[in-house]
């Protein structure tokens, strides 16, 4: 692995525009990552900079422009620590667009299920709420 890899990953996660419930799920990950950086940074204050400066602005093509220079910069000569926490976070991302891709088939295709009681009796009912394209219905669909 090297900076430019590094920045890649970087650049990527930050400027992603992940919803805050993936950002959520995310933090920790992140926080591992960016905190062996700055390790293996070693007292290299522009390139910490830049890193902070690019999390407050991770749209700007400047502030992504000038982390990846001052990481390639900073003559960082083995970023072999940073790997396993760098498929850790790949991981958890994956895990993290999974589970929205499972919510987001729930919520397009969902079954509403009524439960009430009347007197001694419970009564049960379902109804099948179907938000998708027609061509993804099912035959039972209507």
């Amino acid at each position: 692995m090297d900076a430019a890899s590094v920045a890649g990953v970087i650049l990527g996660y930050l400027g992603a525009g992940f919803s805050d419930v993936v950002k959520l799920a995310t933090k920790d990950a992140y926080a591992a990552v960016k905190a062996r950086l700055i390790t293996l940074l070693d007292g290299k204050t522009k390139a910490v900079d830049a890193l902070e400066e690019l999390e407050k602005n991770p749209d700007s093509k400047l502030h992504r422009d000038i982390f990846e220079m001052e990481l390639k910069g900073a003559s960082i000569q083995d970023f072999s620590p940073l790997e396993p926490l760098i498929e850790k976070l790949i991981e958890v991302l994956k895990k993290q667009q999974n589970i929205t891709q499972e919510s987001s088939q729930f919520l397009n295709s969902s079954e509403v299920i009524n439960i009430g009681v009347q007197g001694n009796q419970t009564i049960l009912g379902a109804q099948n709420n179907y938000f998708g394209s027609p061509e993804k219905k099912s035959k039972g669909d209507s």
